[in-house]
């Protein structure tokens, strides 16, 4: 587009060509060599059209607010399986009471239970180990919490290693993420 600059010297109008360069084009981002069909951001169900579109949106104010609520969402469910661990094992201590024994605190479910070694194996505090600590099935990476699993997805060596998987097996491969249940519901996260 063409712009009318003033010299202020002398008055004089005078036509020069604006350039139409954006500040971002041109800077390649580490998303660039990434085919855009595995630039979806998973946290916010958005499909990006470009490593550069992918970038500006992961560094982006509605992604942070989506990781932040996504963040409060799993502390929430945590919660809720564990007040199940608690309802559970209040049963069962009733159950399998033995006078003299001693409650030992799983700081992981956030109670006291009789017998750590067996209460280790249930399958509650395995399902809240699972959902607690997740692993990437791609990269094969444990990670100490799901946010951190959520941000290693939208990593760019995350993502080259899935397209790279991806060209060899030529499957389409199932969303990582677990299911638990919760009051009797399948979740999928």
């Amino acid at each position: 587009t063409d712009q009318i600059v003033v010299n202020e010297e002398n008055g004089e109008e005078k036509t020069e060509e604006k350039e139409d360069v954006k500040k971002s084009e041109g800077v390649k981002t580490e998303f660039d060599d990434i085919a855009a069909k595995y630039l979806e951001c998973h946290i916010c169900e958005k499909r990006m059209w470009d490593g550069r579109s992918f970038d500006n949106h992961i560094k982006g104010r509605v992604h942070n607010i989506m990781m932040d609520k996504t963040k409060q969402s799993y502390h929430m469910t945590a919660d809720a399986m564990r007040q199940e661990l608690k309802i559970y094992e209040m049963k069962r201590s009733k159950r399998g009471f033995v006078p003299g024994a001693k409650k030992v605190f799983c700081a992981m479910c956030d109670l006291y239970v009789f017998y750590a070694a067996a209460h280790r194996r249930s399958p509650g505090h395995q399902k809240l180990k699972k959902y607690l600590h997740p692993s990437c099935n791609t990269c094969r990476k444990e990670f100490p919490t799901r946010i951190e699993l959520d941000e290693h997805r939208l990593t760019a060596p995350h993502l080259r290693l899935l397209q790279e998987k991806q060209k060899d097996v030529q499957i389409r491969s199932k969303p990582e993420g677990i299911y638990f249940y919760l009051l009797n519901l399948k979740i999928y996260l």
